[in-house]
């Protein structure tokens, strides 16, 4: 096995986010089934004091750290670098390994106010010819740099041999303020089938219940649930909050693919909520949501055909007028967006 064989990933840091992970593994399982190997870059939100440095180092050391259950499937599912902190990080890597290429994407990783290496995700610390953004997305459809870094990765964005961005509304801001033709593609967790997830699931005998998977917290996402949950004829919750929107404690990655598979209704606000919902064959509603960009949610319920699945703050809600999901008609959809995504990312890699 030699390095250069390997493909290397940068997304958002590896962090308490079941869609960050998923879209990660999803991204890594897809390169590995067109011959290749992969690895996603362990970057760092932050960088932490000295002092908290040496406490992790010392609990690793004697090994009393206890790993949460996202470290957990980071750990198991998950090939990754060493800790990335600074962008010295990325070019020692890049001078040692010299991998066969590089990939970007999936989630906001062109989102300023998301990113704290930006550089790393336009890639300016490598001269690799194979330079890949995959469903790289800016979140929103509002341009969020400023003047300089518009200038400084309109540069990078050329030096890219393929371009796949996740949303309809990024090819007209990549071609409004760099001039560059980009091609939609899927999310990477849509470049598999439902089947293929089925490994990561939890033994679980929890059928009759709405799950709900909220991001952001608001009253008015509350009294929908709730709303739901009555029209639904359902009481039993699963998921992070409950009705009265505390918090529960983090169920694994492997639980909330179960709990959500196996719901009688979703109801959530997230971008991975959506797309796990839809794979899995879930009925399903999307809470508005703003602050994260509603962009997001609309790109891909209109790849599939399910606009009327999306509500925002003053909608009302009335299941008895919302129609049964024709689930041929949305797999016919994903499964030529798949076919093209693929051949998109097999032609970017030759």
């Amino acid at each position: 096995m030699t390095m250069n064989k390997f493909v290397a990933i940068i997304t958002q840091p590896l962090m308490t986010n079941y869609g960050c992970l998923l879209q990660n593994w999803a991204m890594q399982q897809a390169v590995n089934k067109l011959g290749y190997q992969s690895i996603t870059f362990d970057q760092s939100e932050w960088y932490p004091p000295l002092g908290i440095r040496l406490k992790i180092a010392v609990k690793q050391l004697l090994n009393v750290s206890t790993p949460n259950v996202f470290e957990q499937f980071i750990t198991q599912n998950i090939n990754r670098t060493s800790k990335a902190y600074f962008m010295s990080d990325f070019v020692a890597f890049d001078k040692k390994y010299h991998p066969h290429a590089y990939i970007v994407g999936s989630d906001q990783v062109w989102r300023p106010r998301y990113n704290r290496l930006l550089d790393a995700s336009f890639l300016i610390f490598t001269t690799n010819s194979r330079k890949i953004a995959y469903a790289a997305s800016f979140g929103t459809d509002k341009w969020e740099f400023n003047e300089q870094q518009t200038a400084a990765y309109s540069k990078a964005i050329r030096q890219f041999r393929a371009i796949g961005v996740r949303e309809q509304s990024a090819i007209t801001l990549c071609k409004d303020y760099w001039d560059v033709d980009v091609t939609l593609v899927l999310d990477p967790t849509l470049l598999l089938t439902a089947e293929e997830y089925f490994p990561l699931l939890n033994k679980s005998n929890k059928q009759n219940h709405v799950f709900t998977y909220i991001l952001d917290s608001e009253s008015w996402k509350r009294v929908a649930v709730k709303s739901i949950c009555m029209q639904k004829q359902i009481c039993e919750l699963a998921g992070m909050y409950d009705m009265d929107g505390q918090i529960h404690e983090r169920i694994s990655v492997g639980e909330w693919l179960t709990y959500l598979s196996q719901s009688k209704f979703v109801v959530c606000d997230s971008f991975h909520g959506t797309v796990f919902s839809i794979l899995m064959h879930r009925p399903f509603l999307v809470l508005g949501n703003s602050k994260r960009g509603n962009t997001r949610l609309l790109s891909i319920l209109k790849a599939v055909g399910l606009e009327n699945r999306l509500i925002q703050k003053n909608d009302s809600i009335d299941m008895s007028h919302l129609p049964d999901i024709n689930w041929s008609d949305v797999d016919l959809r994903l499964s030529k967006l798949r076919s093209n995504s693929m051949e998109f990312l097999l032609k970017a890699l030759a």
